[in-house]
């Protein structure tokens, strides 16, 4: 059992990374209805608070170079949705993401 919760600012780092075993930072692009993005510095923000709770990124991650966006600023890994839901072909934009956060 892992506990994670969704954070999107540093005072929600600050409060809840001590008791999880991960930290989602959401939303790192811009999703409708979810708040303002963190982009880049954002979760590299938010990376920097958790200290050595890792950091995963949710949220409007939809290209192989966001993934590489987010792995640059800290994050462990990116959790996509919306890219392989919309994608023609889901199994070839989960390798090419995949392939992205492996390096």
């Amino acid at each position: 059992l892992r506990r994670s919760r969704a954070v999107h600012d540093v005072a929600g780092v600050t409060t809840h990374a001590p008791f999880c075993d991960v930290v989602i930072a959401s939303p790192f692009g811009a999703v409708p209805g979810k708040g303002a993005a963190l982009g880049v510095e954002g979760v590299r923000a938010l990376v920097v608070a958790a200290g050595v709770t890792p950091v995963v990124a949710l949220g409007g991650v939809r290209a192989a170079e966001d993934v590489r966006s987010c792995v640059r600023a800290g994050a462990k890994g990116v959790a996509v949705r919306g890219a392989l839901m919309d994608a023609d072909d889901p199994e070839a934009a989960c390798a090419v993401l995949r392939e992205a956060l492996q390096g």
